[in-house]
């Protein structure tokens, strides 16, 4: 059994998401992504999916995601 606290890994598992969540959306691996990228995304989750602009800062800046 792991030792790992449950916050750490319902963490891990929503950055998980976002990441995979940002892959789809971008179409590129990793370390293919650009600036340009993020900010396309940005654009599109407030612009087109009516997103909070504090939760796309939040997607940004890697804290806890509102998903």
């Amino acid at each position: 059994m792991s030792t790992t606290p449950r916050l750490a890994r319902v963490t891990a598992v929503d950055r998980r998401r976002l990441v995979r969540r940002f892959v789809d959306f971008s179409g590129e691996y990793p370390w293919n992504w650009t600036a340009a990228h993020m900010d396309e995304w940005s654009f599109s989750l407030i612009a087109e999916l009516g997103r909070a602009r504090s939760t796309v800062r939040a997607y940004q800046g890697g804290g806890p995601p509102v998903l």
